[in-house]
């Protein structure tokens, strides 16, 4: 068994737990030593029966092999995880529930958190650090980038390109072939049905970009 510590112990970080625990039903692979948080408050309380360790410097500063899963919804995602790159104890896998059939032809990095009920068909290319919540869907030869976030029930048809740092809620979808750029936001239930640049906030069927 691997030991793991769960960066985040928020609501998402809980359930990352549960994954983790799915995971160990089907076969023993990890020990979760803990949360790690930056909230000082819960320091050292415990969390559905584990401790938070510490915050980002417990990490750093880890001096063993340790596997990390990261488990944070923010915006600030990537610049967290590119200073824990510089730790170089910290490993970074991808966690998938035992459930999902990942075919031979799709592609993934590392860090990736994929959850119960999700759907994957072929030749599907994702990158690192990205959160597929439940009954995420993706199409065929789908590409998505890194640090991309997915609701439940989101769904992504084939041969769609997602950048970096796009948020997809709940039951929003977007369809075949389209191209979705960075840093959007595409609200619940909504549908893209035209490319996507980067920076907006996007909502409605067909999805339009909401002025503030």
């Amino acid at each position: 068994m691997k030991d793991i510590i769960i960066y985040g112990a928020g609501g998402f970080g809980r359930e990352v737990n549960v994954l983790i625990k799915q995971i160990n039903s089907v076969k023993e692979a990890y020990n979760v030593l803990g949360f790690v948080d930056d909230n000082p408050e819960i320091l050292n309380k415990n969390v559905n029966g584990l401790k938070v360790l510490g915050g980002i410097e417990y990490l750093l500063t880890f001096d063993k092999p340790v596997v990390v899963a990261v488990a944070i919804i923010t915006k600030s995602k990537e610049t967290i995880v590119n200073r824990l790159l510089q730790n170089k104890n910290l490993i970074f896998t991808n966690l998938i529930h035992p459930q999902i059939y990942w075919d031979d032809t799709n592609v993934i990095g590392s860090g990736n958190i994929l959850c119960h009920g999700m759907n994957i068909t072929c030749n599907v290319v994702i990158g690192d650090f990205n959160l597929f919540n439940g009954k995420v869907g993706l199409g065929h030869d789908v590409n998505i980038g890194s640090y991309n976030l997915f609701g439940p029930n989101s769904f992504i048809a084939g041969e769609v390109t997602i950048a970096n740092n796009n948020t997809f809620s709940m039951n929003s979808s977007v369809i075949q072939q389209k191209k979705i750029g960075s840093y959007n936001v595409i609200n619940l239930n909504s549908v893209v049905i035209r490319n996507i640049k980067d920076n907006g906030t996007y909502f409605g069927v067909p999805a339009l970009k909401q002025k503030f």
